[in-house]
């Protein structure tokens, strides 16, 4: 096979309804093909997505097919990157829309930063399913859906406070799988939302590698209705104070100095149990998250956590 100089890699799982948009993205890039390669790893679908992709690789020569049967979104993403003829692995998601100069934007960078940058991402736009609820706003809710990063309108190195969503971000692969790859203990396995197979990403930053955010890099995210709740949003905050306890423990074992007092918030009385649940406009919705965040925090240090 002939070596490429990007290869975008596209984790599917039960995603036949947006597939096709993102496929059809990558396939009008303007890379030229015999520097391009479109990598789909799918990871267990059983809904029609395999056809899909199976049609995209029979009618582009600079497509092809991948099936990692170990669930889990860091495995199929490390499966890609073992299967990648590039040197760079560019991520995108299987609800994304990547714009048509996505892969040449992110190889220009790459190529004028030098090999001192380890990855190179951009802003991630929404495409509302349905109209967006009125209480969706600011950051906190926003970013949870991987849009709207808003660093900055200029291209710039990111701070280490700041970071780069995994549906617009590319990587240098060697220094990603010396250092073992996403943790497959992190990230989505199949529907639940634990996240943080990034947290690979603090590894690197403690290596001397720097991160670059181009916001004229840019990828459209499709947000089903789904994630428009409530309901959605206290399982996605649930998750991520798991996450951010396992993400702790891993880069705990990777010899990273880690700051050990972090301080959750869980409901200590009826009331704020009660408003756990409640979707009353009047409530505290934030308050509630925070809650929320706190119990997923606790039971995943209290090795209760179940669902994994």
């Amino acid at each position: 096979m002939q070596q490429k100089k990007i290869s975008a890699i596209v984790c599917v799982y039960n995603r036949a309804r947006t597939l096709p948009q993102c496929l059809d993205a990558l396939a009008a890039q303007t890379i030229a093909s015999e520097d391009f390669e479109v990598i789909v790893v799918d990871n267990g679908s059983v809904d029609g997505s395999v056809e899909i992709a199976t049609g995209y690789c029979e009618k582009y020569a600079h497509f092809r097919l991948v099936h990692e049967s170990r669930l889990g979104l860091a495995t199929a993403r490390n499966s890609g990157m073992a299967q990648a003829h590039a040197s760079i692995a560019a991520f995108t998601d299987d609800d994304a829309i990547p714009a048509t100069d996505w892969a040449a934007r992110l190889l220009a960078r790459f190529e004028e930063l030098g090999d001192g940058v380890a990855v190179v991402g951009g802003e991630l736009d929404p495409i509302w399913e349905v109209p967006k609820p009125d209480w969706l706003e600011g950051a906190e809710l926003l970013h949870p859906l991987s849009v709207c990063l808003g660093w900055s309108n200029t291209a710039r190195y990111l701070t280490e406070t700041e970071w780069l969503c995994e549906a617009n971000s590319a990587y240098r692969i060697a220094p990603v799988l010396q250092r073992g790859g996403f943790p497959a203990q992190l990230g989505r396995i199949g529907n639940n939302l634990l996240s943080g197979e990034n947290a690979v990403n603090t590894v690197l930053l403690r290596d001397g590698f720097r991160f670059f955010f181009d916001p004229e890099i840019r990828v459209e995210h499709q947000i089903s209705k789904e994630r428009l709740t409530k309901n959605w949003f206290r399982r996605r905050f649930f998750w991520q104070g798991a996450t951010t306890f396992l993400v702790h423990k891993y880069l705990q074992d990777q010899g990273c100095n880690v700051d050990q007092s972090t301080v959750v918030s869980v409901p200590m009385s009826e009331d704020s149990w009660n408003s756990i649940g409640a979707d009353d406009a009047g409530g505290d919705f934030h308050r509630t998250l925070e809650y929320v965040f706190g119990l997923g925090y606790m039971l995943a240090a209290s090795n209760l956590l179940e669902g994994r």
